[in-house]
């Protein structure tokens, strides 16, 4: 989990940098492949979606980093439990 959690924060440093989508489409992948592995479907759904906003150039900075941020607090409660 706490892999899955930096990752999730660099994430989050992309898009407030604003880096390039395809930066933000690779770290995705990665983010998709190890909450797969760890059994957080919930996590791979919310990437995969951030991945096709970026592919489709359909999407609100603010919005993603919004969702960056709930994905965060689903693994930090978990964390807690």
């Amino acid at each position: 989990m706490t892999d899955l959690i930096v990752l999730l924060y660099e994430l989050k440093k992309y898009i407030q940098k604003r880096v390039s989508a395809e930066q933000i489409k690779d770290l995705s992948e990665i983010i998709i492949t190890s909450a797969r592995e760890e059994g957080s479907l919930r996590i791979a759904r919310g990437a995969k979606l951030i991945q096709t906003k970026i592919k489709n150039k359909n999407f609100d900075w603010e919005l993603l980093e919004r969702e960056i941020n709930n994905m965060i607090s689903v693994i930090e409660n978990r964390i807690r439990l």
